[in-house]
């Protein structure tokens, strides 16, 4: 049988010289490659903001080699992380919280855990910790399933594309009687160029390739949130791992698209969609 890792591959810092917008993060956990060796995976973070007005936000990243980390968007809405603790202009007190993940991390290698700053510079007394709780598997329990990382990329850019209509990423075959995948993502690199253009993730589901079904993000039917907007000024790419609503499972197709907003795309406006998941071993069981 496994066995549960409390408090495990702890590590401290301070946020010291660290402008808002900057990231540290905890150790790197190895989840396994040909199988799954940790389950049930969540961060135990304590973090305290002790200049005023600065901010910690918790959050996760996926790597496939523990050298290129991307960004985990909480849900698939890509949905703004909310605030741990805000410092204020007297006394704080450190906030200690267990950061669950998307299950898309399965469909990863590696994972850690992250804390961003913002509102303003740290200082040696903004303070932080993050370990790990987990089940390790053993061999008996470690479900079987190759990972897929950024396979299947479609790329090109938004040229002609009007706002509200979308550019798609390739068709991905989720199974028919029996699922072929879990833990899906897609890995999404896109750059809005023009002033004001966005572009927002989606997924949807088909039974034959040709009618398409949009995918709620969830039960409530949550707005998108925009992975990237275009600004006057020179703009750069924005990369992150759009997490699979769960309904994806229940259609034999899936894709990742981006929908363009606001203003028409134009050859500036790119795109890169590939997806990363665990693929089922014909002998083996990949457990949800």
């Amino acid at each position: 049988m496994g066995y549960i890792r409390y408090n495990a591959l702890g590590v401290t810092g301070d946020a010291n010289g660290l402008g808002a917008g900057s990231t540290v993060t905890g150790t790197a956990v190895f989840i396994g490659q040909q199988t799954q060796r940790a389950e049930n995976i969540s961060a135990i973070v304590t973090a305290l903001a002790e200049t005023a007005s600065l901010t910690w936000a918790g959050g996760w990243q996926v790597s496939n080699d523990a050298s290129t980390w991307f960004t985990l968007s909480h849900a698939p809405q890509n949905p703004a992380a909310v605030v741990l603790t805000t410092g204020t202009t007297g006394v704080d007190a450190a906030v200690s919280k267990v950061l669950t993940p998307p299950r898309a991390i399965y469909g990863y290698k590696f994972a850690r855990a992250a804390l961003t700053t913002a509102g303003a510079t740290g200082a040696t007394t903004d303070t932080y910790a993050i370990a790990y709780a987990y089940r390790q598997l053993d061999h008996m329990e470690r479900p079987f399933g190759h990972l897929r990382f950024a396979a299947h990329i479609a790329s090109g850019n938004a040229t002609g594309v009007a706002p509200a209509a979308q550019v798609n990423g390739n068709t991905l075959f989720v199974g028919g009687s029996v699922p072929k995948i879990t833990h899906l993502s897609a890995l999404v690199t896109a750059l809005a160029d023009t002033n004001t253009l966005t572009l927002t993730a989606k997924w949807q589901g088909s039974n034959d390739k040709s009618t398409w079904y949009d995918l709620s993000h969830d039960s409530q039917n949550p707005a998108g949130v925009a992975l990237a907007t275009g600004t006057a000024g020179a703009d750069t790419a924005v990369a992150r791992a759009v997490p699979a609503p769960d309904s994806v499972y229940s259609y034999q197709f899936a894709r990742c698209s981006l929908i363009v907003g606001v203003v028409t795309g134009t050859t500036n406006d790119t795109y890169s969609i590939g997806y990363s998941y665990r693929q089922r071993d014909a002998g083996g069981r990949v457990e949800w």
